[in-house]
């Protein structure tokens, strides 16, 4: 189905399906290059809609289309974007609509009635069969993947997925520790990898283990993304010190000959550095670039050129050829330590998952594939391979070795049988090589699957930026500015300028040859401006990035609010966390408010850090820090009527070294707010769980209405707090030992609101997918980078090589490696860049140093000149701004026991007790059991207690079911004649909230919509959820009699709903 594109737009501002010129035949492999801002996630939306509603496309049954994409937010806006043409062509709600079905009427070859009823089947099916909607990310198909073939693989079947391996690894480096005492061979690896992290300049830091855990699950993403394993060597450092004899008798030999002929050598250093060398046994010191000479012949003078004999060049050579193979042995012997020490590591990690039942999501794909290259095929491929036929992937520059290893056989098999292959991505877009994606794998798939048609488009339109920041795009990136920038930084007198010529034609232009655009009519106008300013020269980066933020802010946000825009419609992108948490902090002390992922990050949040300090205190009453933090912080400030002052007093007056702890003091001193607000959450440690201990000391102390402004934060705290009670972590203990394990656990981010008066900083990895009406760059940094290691693939393992600025003038092999590794990191940096400022909209403004020793060469047009840049004219601000106040969210929609966190007072609100949770559980087996179709009869009960019912309760619960069975209204619910039945149905209404029936009944004469309520109460909102079900099923299936009940099993009593 090979589609140009012709773009059109909605006029309520959404974008409408653009039309293929003619539907063709989809079968066969087509590759999607999708630049900045050119419509790929619509393409991949509309690549749906086709196969879903294209007449002449076999096997497009919705089980038999996988669409995979590389996050959740990307999976969420495709299938939003599908559902939503779908409802517009099966609803015709909008006079828009009307227009689509026309335009698709006549692409697809259907009248628009025919098309109209193919849309509406297409939702009915969607709605009825929603898990067969597969959309999802690769991640999580993987995964699927994995526990469907957990034999196979040799996986617990229920394993837990873990999406950092860090805790595990913390574990297994702990155990590590521990058996050195007795393990003299893990006592020799512990030796010498500290040795060799003291021998280096790295910051070793005071928590060892820690710094083990980093060296180990850096060494675990290259095998893993890789599918080699990494090789140990034995020898380990010997073999250097082996080869550096061989080249300390090289050398004399040299030495002696030299001598001998009486040859003078350029710069008049040559014998010097060699005798250093001899002495001290040092290969550092030679440093002469008379070593470096293609031969002796043109080192020595030009006047003893004529004594240089054949034998005096071979043992010039014999001892440079000695010295190369000193500096591989010194290469892989610095990294030998490190390299056993992972080897150990492994077996205990697997050892710490298996105790857990854990399942580390990163070797998954590795896992698969590697069972599928021994020739095994998991039984779940075999089942897959027959059934799907179409497969949609995206963001493919950033999908790993070992993921698509896992995913070939399943799209082979599909393209073998007829089927399709459309994926999607962009090259220069590429961000996670870092964590094992492989962007050589956009063009090595095509060669994959040479053996099926395959077929190429670009999309050329930038439908996001306007035109003259495309204009500036396709000059920054052209093939004259990218050589004038790489070229111009080859300082290595080393390299070789033929080898940075193919550097640049294999690894640099390929991905940028496409990168020409061309804007969209409607997108004239914008903004660019390339502003030089001068820094102090002694600050450090972050300190500089925060400078410049501070002068970009006073220069450019006064005109931009003047002109109408928000300041959230402002974007400041940095390369690091580092550098966006102090441009935060400086743009907060110019007076804005900013929303970043540090300030939205929980633990980050000073109320919420003074909040854990309360858990520290009662965990540890010893803790007279985290008591000082917490009670003297702004909470215990404004809430205990002791000020700050007063607080410090108290601490000056304590003698130094007094006994007693800081909290007996400070209860002495302040006795009232003692009582009132800490001694209830200090007497309840240990016997109430975290959250409702935090959430009693809310109350008490009105925290919530005393902080508005924080409340997403501190909402956000008593969810998690909430959330690990539910995974078995009931301690305030086992809740900080959480936070200190998974400080990269997104649940522990706070949604941030999409409006509001927030400047926002953020990484240039999270702006990916983004757009801004304005984006600021910061002192963009593409200079090389210091390479210090670099990875020889050899057959199916990997050697890594510790890399020195001797070993690479004297080895072609490490100074290879280096410059090869260097070249990619040139390039990731590069990619970084483009993503970066192809995310402004209306204007873009890249601030520089002026001080060019430290501003390194960007690439830029050849006209932006010392002084700066500007092009294009103010942008007005376009559109309408909400009203009202910034949002604060609420509790997030994925927590299901969100009532246990209603305010204070609220009606609704009943704690935990051991009695409601009994009844919960017995509630829970209920339910099964109906799902399960049990009535009461003979057998019913051996069922019960297969739920999880204990003997009694399963004799009660088949009497229960035995007596409603025979009830006039609720018997027919139960066991319905004549009917199709329905339970645990999943629909998704309008503003994208999974809803769920426990069961729906269709016969002749329409739906039934039932809820069972295993209690007998009647509480707040239950008539409303069904009367919501109700009004959906009435909007999937217009004209239907849909009629909603309420079932109180335990009562015996049904009503009806009225919706």
């Amino acid at each position: 189905m090979h589609w140009t594109v012709v773009h059109s737009a909605r006029k309520d501002g959404a974008m409408a399906p653009s039309l293929p010129s003619a539907p063709g035949s989809p079968m066969g492999v087509e590759r999607l290059t999708a630049s900045a801002g050119s419509g790929k996630t619509h393409r991949l939306a509309l690549r749906f809609l086709g196969l879903l509603l294209a007449p002449n496309v076999p096997d497009t049954d919705l089980s038999r289309i996988l669409a995979v994409t590389f996050t959740n937010k990307a999976a969420g806006e495709m299938r939003e974007r599908v559902l939503s043409w779908l409802e517009a062509l099966a609803l015709q709600r909008a006079p828009q609509d009307v227009e689509i079905v026309q335009n698709l009427s006549s692409w697809l070859g259907q009248s628009p009635e025919a098309l109209r009823a193919a849309a509406r089947e297409v939702l009915d099916r969607i709605y009825r069969r929603w898990p067969e909607l597969s959309l999802k990310t690769i991640d999580s198909y993987l995964m699927t993947l994995a526990r469907a073939s957990a034999f196979e693989l040799g996986l617990a079947p229920g394993a837990r997925v873990l999406l950092d391996p860090r805790p595990l690894l913390r574990r297994a480096v702990g155990r590590l520790l521990e058996e050195a005492e007795d393990d003299p061979p893990s006592a020799e690896v512990l030796r010498t990898v500290l040795e060799d992290l003291l021998l280096g300049d790295e910051s070793l830091g005071w928590d060892l283990a820690e710094v083990l855990v980093e060296i180990d699950a850096r060494l675990r993403t290259l095998w893993v993304s890789k599918l080699k394993k990494l090789q140990v060597d034995p020898a380990g450092f010997r073999a250097y010190h082996h080869e550096l004899e061989g080249s300390l008798a090289a050398g004399r030999d040299l030495l002696d000959a030299v001598g001998k002929a009486g040859l003078e050598f350029r710069g008049g250093t040559f014998q010097r550095d060699l005798c250093r060398f001899l002495d001290t046994r040092q290969p550092e010191v030679l440093k002469s670039a008379a070593f470096f000479k293609p031969s002796l012949k043109e080192a020595v003078l030009k006047s003893r050129a004529g004594a240089v004999t054949p034998t005096l060049e071979g043992l010039f050579n014999a001892f440079r050829e000695a010295l190369a193979r000193a500096a591989e042995a010194w290469a892989l012997g610095r990294t030998a330590p490190q390299v056993q020490l992972h080897a150990r590591l492994i077996p205990a990690l697997e050892r710490e998952a298996a105790r857990e039942g854990a399942l580390l999501l990163d070797e998954v794909p590795s896992r698969i594939a590697a069972r599928l290259s021994e020739g095994g095929v998991p039984s779940i491929y075999l089942a897959l391979g027959d059934h799907l036929r179409h497969f949609l992937l995206d963001e493919f520059q950033d999908t790993g070795a070992a993921q698509w290893a896992a995913l070939l056989p399943l799209v082979e098999e599909g393209l073998a049988s007829g089927g399709s292959l459309f994926y999607v991505g962009d090259q220069k877009q590429s961000l996670y090589r870092f964590r094992g994606g492989d962007p050589d794998l956009f063009d090595r798939a095509l060669e994959d699957l040479s053996a099926f048609e395959t077929r190429r488009e670009v999309l050329r339109r930038n439908f996001r930026s306007r035109a003259v920041l495309v204009d500036f795009f396709n000059r920054t990136f052209s093939r004259e500015a990218l050589e004038r920038w790489f070229f111009s930084l080859g300082d290595s007198p080393e390299e070789e300028e033929d080898l940075r010529r193919e550097d640049f034609e294999r690894r640099i232009w390929p991905f940028f040859k496409e990168a020409r655009q061309e804007p969209s009519p409607k997108r004239e106008g914008g903004r660019v401006g390339v502003i030089p300013i001068a820094l102090d020269p002694g600050l450090s980066r972050e300190e500089a990035v925060a400078a410049a933020a501070e002068e970009a802010a006073g220069r450019i946000l006064p005109d931009l609010l003047g002109r109408g825009y928000s300041p959230s419609d402002v974007a400041f992108l940095l390369r690091t966390n580092r550098e966006a948490v102090a441009v935060g902090e400086a743009l907060q002390r110019r007076g804005y408010r900013v929303a970043s992922e540090s300030t939205a990050r929980m633990t980050s949040h000073p109320l919420v850090r003074e909040v854990l300090d309360l858990l520290r205190f009662v965990t540890s009453p010893a803790d007279d820090l985290a008591f000082a933090s917490f009670a003297g912080g702004r909470i215990m400030e404004s809430v205990s009527g002791v000020s700050r002052d007063d607080f410090l007093a108290l601490l000056h007056t304590r003698p130094p070294g007094s006994r007693g702890n800081l909290y007996a003091w400070y209860r002495e001193a302040f006795p009232e707010p003692w009582l009132r607000l800490v001694n209830p959450a200090f007497q309840s440690a240990g016997y109430l769980p975290p959250y409702d201990l935090v959430r009693d000391f809310f109350e008490r102390a009105g925290v919530l209405e005393a902080f508005p402004e924080d409340r997403a934060f501190l909402l956000h705290l008593l969810e998690r707090l909430a959330e690990r009670e539910g995974e078995g972590e009931a301690t305030a203990a086992d809740f900080l030992a959480y936070l200190q394990e998974s400080e990269e656990d997104p649940a522990l981010q706070v949604p941030l609101p999409e409006s509001g008066d927030a400047v926002r900083v953020l990484t240039v990895h999270k702006s990916k997918g983004l757009g801004f009406p304005v984006v600021v760059l910061l002192l963009p940094n593409l200079s090389p980078p210091a390479i210090r290691e670099a990875v020889l693939e050899e057959g199916p393992t990997l050697r890594l090589l510790r890399l020195s600025a001797w070993g690479c003038r004297f080895s072609p092999v490490l100074r290879r490696a280096r410059d090869q590794e260097k070249v990619l990191a040139l390039r990731d940096e590069l990619n970084a860049y483009y993503v970066a400022v192809t995310r402004a909209k209306d204007e873009l403004y890249v601030i520089l140093e002026s001080n060019r020793s430290r501003q390194k060469p960007v690439p830029l047009p050849a006209e932006v000149g010392g002084e700066g840049y500007a092009a294009g004219e103010a942008v007005p601000f376009e559109g309408d701004r909400p009203g009202g106040a910034l949002p604060c969210p609420g509790p997030s929609r994925r927590v299901p026991w969100r009532p246990r966190m209603g305010p204070a007072g609220d009606p609704a609100y009943r704690p935990p007790t051991t009695e409601s949770v009994a009844a919960a559980r017995r509630g829970k087996i209920l339910h099964a059991g109906l799902e399960a179709g049990l009535r009461g009869r003979p057998g019913d009960e051996a069922a019960f207690e297969g739920l999880g019912a204990s003997a009694e309760e399963a004799r009660e619960m088949a009497g229960l079911l035995r007596r409603l069975a025979g009830h006039p209204h609720i018997g027919p619910l139960i066991a319905p004649e004549d009917a199709e039945v329905l339970d645990e149905v999943e629909f998704l209404d309008p503003e994208g909230r999974f809803l769920r029936v426990d069961r729906l009944i269709r016969d002749r004469d329409g739906f039934t919509v039932v809820d069972w309520k295993s209690g007998e109460e009647e509480r707040p909102g239950q008539h409303e959820q069904v009367a919501r079900y109700c009004r959906l099923l009435a909007r999937l299936h217009p004209g239907e009699r849909v009629r909603g009940v309420l079932v109180y099993l335990a009562g015996g009593r049904a009503e009806d709903v009225a919706w």
